[in-house]
């Protein structure tokens, strides 16, 4: 039917400006990111005597991962190759210059690249959206492209988490969304060669 080429065009349509509008959101300033188990350089540009970093916190629980360490000088630079950054998120390095306080944050990702939460939080209402719709308009080829958006979601998990966070309950997550997602495309497809979509 027409009507449910008129549904698919138009959310695709909205799909494929919402991902646009992704692809040029901005991010916080902060140092990095670097890539996770990577050694960092600390820069500290002071033209003081000497330069100490005081405390290096994890991201999360904020538990000291390094205390009291000397910069290196280098001209009217310090810096400090850190090397701890098996955890994901935001350090906070905090130290002094002759006296004078300094702090700053890095973030660590798992790919060295910013993290965003818009994507996965985008694809998930998307395929919920899709399938809702499906259902509505008994569409399997709409419920088909809510599978691959659940299993987009998925894979997106498994490599990059979910923000700052990628442990166990990420990837489980990430599991349960990629079974998901091909239950509901296995059934879509069934239903699709099974003719029960011939009318759209």
């Amino acid at each position: 039917m027409m009507k449910n080429k008129l549904i698919i065009t138009i959310m695709f349509g909205i799909f494929l400006l919402s991902m646009a509008s992704i692809a040029t959101a901005s991010y916080d300033e902060v140092i990095g990111p670097y890539e996770q188990y990577e050694c960092i350089n600390l820069p500290q540009a002071s033209d003081a005597v000497s330069c100490n970093i005081t405390t290096i916190r994890y991201p999360q629980n904020s538990s000291f991962a390094l205390r009291n360490v000397v910069m290196q000088k280098n001209g009217t630079s310090f810096n400090y190759t850190f090397c701890d950054t098996s955890k994901i998120g935001t350090y906070i390095i905090e130290g002094t210059c002759d006296g004078t306080p300094f702090v700053y944050p890095v973030e660590i990702t798992t790919t060295g690249t910013p993290s965003d939460n818009k994507i996965p939080i985008f694809l998930l209402v998307v395929g919920f959206i899709l399938l809702f719709g499906a259902f509505l308009v008994k569409s399997p080829p709409i419920g088909f492209f809510a599978g691959v958006m659940f299993i987009m979601v998925g894979m997106y998990l498994m490599i990059y988490g979910f923000g700052d966070l990628a442990d166990l309950y990420t990837r489980s997550l990430a599991l349960v969304m990629l079974a998901l997602g091909s239950i509901v495309s296995i059934l879509a497809g069934f239903s699709m060669m099974d003719g029960e979509g011939d009318e759209y």
